[in-house]
């Protein structure tokens, strides 16, 4: 099993300068005296916050460690996938909005902890007409000569619930 030190490196090497958060990628500095990081009295990552940066990159959900409760990135460059899944079991809040994320989103797999959760202006693909998903505003215009979609949505605002 990786030490946090190196889940955490792991995580924001995917980020295209980590030396912002960690001093030098060489020689990064402890995890809990990184930028944005912080971490509970037994030295464990609970949060992350890199918010505001306009920095580009890919989040690999599988390298925080399982002591993460709070991770908010919103209003960067963020791009890629994400697999809610693969979030920490106590991690209570993610707040990714405000970037260039894509693909379907498993909200059915989201864990258990998760109380807040904040995921929009991205590309995501979900269909929010499944599960516990409700549609509580659509915007749309037509567009004609398609016949699979009479309808693109320009923007979408989701209610997302826990099944009880």
């Amino acid at each position: 099993m990786l030490s946090q030190q190196s889940l955490m490196e792991l995580f924001i090497f995917g980020l295209n300068e980590p030396e912002k958060i960690c001093c030098s990628r060489e020689d990064p500095a402890d995890a809990c005296e990184w930028k944005g990081v912080k971490c509970n009295g037994d030295g464990e990552v609970e949060e992350f916050d890199w918010i505001c940066k306009n920095e580009h990159g890919t989040l690999g959900f599988e390298f925080l460690p399982c002591s993460m409760k709070t991770l908010r990135m919103f209003m960067n460059a963020l791009s890629g996938t994400i697999q809610l899944a693969a979030l920490p079991g106590k991690m209570e809040v993610v707040y990714i909005s405000f970037n260039n994320l894509i693909g379907s989103l498993g909200l059915d797999r989201l864990p258990a902890a998760v109380r807040a959760l904040s995921l929009s202006n991205n590309k995501f693909t979900a269909n929010p007409t499944k599960g516990h998903l409700s549609v509580v505003g659509w915007t749309s215009t037509p567009v004609l000569g398609e016949a699979k979609n009479l309808f693109k949505p320009l923007v979408v605002f989701l209610s997302w619930r826990r099944p009880y």
